[in-house]
């Protein structure tokens, strides 16, 4: 089975998958604690399991690739989740320290942050992941250029364009919104 999956057959690659996507899923519920993020690593990791197909001779390769693989992703999630974290406290923090801990302030800052990122949603795709890894996710140049398969000087453009487009939109709509998108995704 594993040769015909190697050579591309779908239905070697189904049977591979029914063979290791519950215990892999297990696995990662174990590792990151949420099932449904267990279950997307999975996805993943069989999509690139998918991808690098060629070159597989045993079942004990493959199980391999996907271990390892999926254990990679869901350190990454770890390590996100954490930055994450981190970036909420540094925000509440700084909204703290100056002092704008009102309900109104808070109010505007939802709001806002919701009018981007349905703004955000409707950006060309390449541009939509940039945007999203650079400044939701916290990842650097780098780590978007390894998530998407691009060079650091297409996440360069993406990322330009994608700022140029959000603030031409905001803009538009209100001189207001255009300097508080500004100060919270250009400083």
């Amino acid at each position: 089975m594993v040769q015909r999956f190697s050579r591309g057959d779908e239905q070697a690659f189904n049977a591979l998958y029914r063979e290791y996507y519950r215990p892999l899923r297990y696995y990662l519920y174990k590792v990151v604690g949420d099932d449904q993020e267990a279950a997307d690593i999975v996805s993943e990791s069989m999509l690139k399991l998918w991808k690098q197909r060629e070159g597989f001779t045993r079942r004990e390769e493959v199980k391999s690739f996907l271990y390892t693989v999926a254990h990679r992703s869901a350190l990454n999630a770890l390590r996100d989740r954490k930055r994450h974290a981190a970036k909420e406290a540094e925000l509440a923090a700084t909204i703290e320290a100056t002092g704008h801990r009102n309900f109104f302030d808070q109010l505007v800052l939802t709001e806002f942050l919701a009018q981007v990122t349905d703004e955000v949603e409707k950006l060309p795709p390449g541009q939509r992941d940039v945007f999203k890894l650079t400044y939701f996710d916290g990842l650097d140049t780098d780590e978007i250029a390894e998530a998407l398969g691009l060079s650091q000087a297409a996440v360069y453009t993406n990322r330009k364009r994608a700022l140029d487009a959000l603030k031409l939109r905001f803009g538009q709509a209100d001189p207001l919104f255009l300097l508080i998108f500004i100060k919270l995704f250009e400083s």
